[in-house]
């Protein structure tokens, strides 16, 4: 059943796979809260829920694998079992990934890579929102927020890669 779009429905965020992707690294994760918190945020309304998307986001580890259910069923009943069994899987391989933060140089570096598992319910997203909104705009180019992201992110990952490539030599008489 095809939706009308409108301005004051808060549609979780329909953007291009490689701006998420982009966005993910360059910030260290940080901009999955805010794709969670939006992803929530819709689900509430959808559901006419009293859930609290901010929380849901904050503690996201917690809720991803929900919050992966939920995305690939909107989407996913065209595409049958495989989303469902695939958000699950999805949300572990994310959890897995997400705690090699804690890990000892340099296997935290896998930790900014944890929002690939999740390039699928982006898919799934994006196929449910062009679906039941067509008239949605996929916002493709980036808002001033995000140009920070990508300049402060950009800067700060040169930073790390050069860290790896041209490590301190460890002083012997320190």
């Amino acid at each position: 059943m095809e939706q009308v779009y409108s301005e004051e429905l808060e549609l979780p965020l329909h953007q291009p796979v490689w701006k998420f992707c982009l966005l993910c690294f360059l910030s260290g994760g940080i901009y999955l809260l805010y794709w969670q918190y939006k992803s929530w945020n819709y689900l509430k309304q959808k559901e006419q829920s009293d859930i609290q998307p901010f929380w849901r986001a904050v503690f996201g580890i917690f809720f991803i694998i929900s919050l992966n259910r939920k995305l690939a069923h909107l989407a996913g009943e065209k595409q049958g079992e495989s989303a469902s069994n695939y958000a699950v899987i999805a949300g572990v391989i994310y959890i897995i990934m997400y705690i090699t933060h804690k890990f000892p140089d340099p296997y935290w570096v896998i930790s900014l890579f944890a929002f690939l598992p999740l390039i699928p319910i982006v898919k799934y997203q994006n196929l449910y929102i062009s679906e039941e909104y067509p008239e949605a705009p996929v916002v493709s180019r980036f808002n001033g927020w995000e140009i920070a992201i990508v300049i402060l992110g950009g800067a700060l990952m040169s930073i790390i890669l050069l860290g790896f490539l041209f490590p301190v030599p460890e002083d012997p008489y320190y």
